[in-house]
C-alpha cells in the first residue's frame, strides 16, 4: 500500500473552474463519506458559537492548520479521504478531470499481494499430493491457507508454508503408540510450528496471535477427522493398529526431506519477492505531483503539529481565568503550569482567600485534549493526526513513502535458516543414526 498518511487517502485538484463546495459536492455524489476538507472543519474545542476565545494571531494553530488543505504552492485543493472507498475516489477523479483547466490526482494506490498467496497454495498442493491422508491435511491446511488471505504479508505466508509441512509430518504419527510423546518432542515438528510465532511476534503480536489461533484451528481439524476415521472400526472387535510405534519410525523420511527442500525454495522466493517488492516500491515520486502535507520523519517541520493542537488547546481553555488586562493572555504553556482562581472561604469566623486549581498542563492534561478529539462529531483533522501517532511531525513531500513489513527481510531470512538447519540435522542423523531419524 502507497500512502501518505495511515488511514486516509489524498486528494488533490487544481482547477479554474471548480472551488471547494463544487469539488465535495462532486465527491458527495460519488458515496465519499467523511471528507476531511478546510470547509467541514470547526473549531474543535468550542460546544457552542458563544463561548469567549482568546485573541487570535496569524500564527496560532486554529489558523495554520488551514496549511493541510493545499500543496506547498498553494495552487490544489487537497482533500483527505478515509480508506476502504478507492473506487468512489477513482470515478470522483475521473469526472473531476473532465472539467476544462481541471487536474486532479491522488497520492498513491493499494493492491492484494497475490504473489505470496499463489506461492502458499503452490506449496499446500505439492503437499497434498505428498500425504496419504489427503482429506485431514486438506482440512487443516484450510486455516493456514485463510491465515495467509486474511494477513496478506509475505513473512506470514512463509509461516503458513513452515507449519503446514509440520502438520504433513505430525499426520504421519497420527494412531501409533506414543503418538503425543513422539509429537511433544519431535525436532521437525516443534521448530516447523512452534518457531514462526517467536519470529512474527518480533515485528507483530497480532501477526502472532493469528497464527496461532490458525495453527490451533488446524490441530483441531485434525484431531476431529481422525476421530471420525476412527469410528468406523468401532463396531468392529478387531481395530487395527499400527505395528510400530511413533518412536520407531523416522518422522521425517524420504517424502518429508523433499518437502523440505522445497519449503526451502519457496521461503526463499517469498523472501526474494519481498527484497524487490521493497526496493523497487519504497518510494514513488511525480514530478506532475505537487507537494503535498505528509508526516515526515526528518528535516524542520513547515506544518502544525498536535503539541501546537495541546497549546493552543490550552489557552483557550484557560482564557476565561486570566484577566482581560494580563500581557499573557496567549502564552506557551510549561510543564506543570497552573492555572487557579481564587476563592474564600471561612476559617474560625475569618474570611481567608485559598488559591483554587483549575487546570494544571501535564500528562493528564493532555490526555483529556487528546480525548477531546475523538469526541469530535465532524470529520476533524485532529483525528487524523491523532492517527498518525502523537509525536509525528508534518511537512510537504512529493514522494510517497510505501508501508512494509517491519523486520520482513530479517525474519524471512531466519524462516529459510529454519528448513536449511533441519535439513543438514536429517542428511547427518541419518549418516549416525540411520533410517530412524
Amino acid at each position: 500500500m502507497s500512502r501518505i498518511w495511515n488511514g486516509y487517502q489524498v486528494l488533490y485538484v487544481m482547477s479554474q473552474e471548480l472551488d471547494e463546495h463544487s469539488i465535495l459536492a462532486l465527491l458527495e455524489k460519488n458515496n465519499c463519506k467523511n471528507v476531511i476538507s478546510r470547509g467541514n472543519q470547526r473549531i474543535p474545542l468550542l460546544k457552542t458559537d458563544f463561548e469567549l476565545l482568546p485573541p487570535q494571531s496569524r500564527d496560532s494553530y486554529i489558523f495554520t492548520r488551514n496549511a493541510f488543505f493545499s500543496d506547498e504552492s498553494k495552487t490544489a485543493y487537497v482533500f483527505y479521504i478515509p480508506d476502504g472507498q478507492d473506487k468512489n475516489l477513482e470515478y470522483s477523479i475521473k469526472e473531476l478531470s473532465a472539467f476544462q483547466n481541471t487536474s486532479a490526482g491522488t497520492d498513491g494506490s493499494s493492491s492484494f499481494p497475490w504473489i505470496a498467496l499463489i506461492i502458499t497454495c503452490f506449496f499446500c498442493l505439492v503437499t497434498i499430493l505428498f500425504t496419504k491422508q489427503k482429506k485431514i491435511f486438506t482440512a487443516s491446511a484450510f486455516f493456514l491457507l485463510l491465515l495467509a488471505y486474511s494477513r496478506p504479508l509475505y513473512t506470514v505466508a512463509a509461516a503458513s508454508c513452515l507449519c503446514q509441512l509440520g502438520i504433513f509430518l505430525l499426520i504421519r504419527l497420527l494412531n501409533r503408540r506414543d503418538y503425543f510423546k513422539t509429537m511433544a518432542s519431535s525436532v521437525y515438528i516443534i521448530a516447523l510450528i512452534t518457531f514462526p510465532v517467536l519470529v512474527l511476534f518480533i515485528a507483530s503480536p497480532l501477526n502472532a496471535f493469528f497464527y496461532v489461533m490458525s495453527v490451533l484451528s488446524a490441530l483441531s481439524m485434525v484431531y476431529i477427522l481422525n476421530s471420525c476415521e476412527n469410528l468406523k472400526y468401532s463396531r468392529y472387535v478387531f481395530n487395527p493398529v499400527y505395528i510400530r510405534g511413533a518412536k520407531t519410525i523416522s518422522i521425517m523420511e524420504r517424502r518429508g526431506f523433499r518437502l523440505l527442500c522445497i519449503l526451502t525454495v519457496v521461503v526463499a522466493v517469498i523472501g526474494i519477492c519481498l527484497f524487490f517488492s521493497n526496493r523497487l516500491s519504497r518510494f514513488e515520486s511525480s514530478s506532475t505531483r505537487p507537494a503535498l502535507p505528509a508526516p515526515i520523519t526528518e528535516g524542520e517541520k513547515t506544518l502544525p503539529n498536535l503539541d501546537d493542537y495541546i497549546h493552543w488547546n490550552w489557552n483557550v481553555l484557560t482564557f476565561p481565568f486570566k484577566k482581560l488586562d494580563s500581557s499573557k493572555l496567549v502564552t506557551e504553556p510549561i510543564e506543570n503550569e497552573v492555572v487557579s482562581v481564587t476563592d474564600y472561604k471561612d476559617v474560625d469566623g475569618k474570611i481567608v482567600p485559598t488559591e483554587t486549581p483549575v487546570y494544571i498542563f501535564n500528562n493528564d492534561f493532555k490526555q483529556i485534549s487528546y480525548d477531546s478529539i475523538e469526541k469530535l462529531k465532524y470529520p476533524a483533522l485532529e483525528k487524523m493526526l491523532l492517527q498518525q501517532g502523537k509525536n509525528t511531525n508534518y511537512g510537504f513531500t512529493k514522494s510517497i513513502g510505501v508501508t512494509i513489513e517491519r523486520f520482513g527481510v530479517i525474519s524471512l531470512l531466519i524462516f529459510i535458516l529454519i528448513p536449511t538447519v533441519l535439513a543438514g540435522y536429517y542428511i547427518l542423523g541419518r549418516k549416525k543414526y540411520g533410517l530412524s531419524v
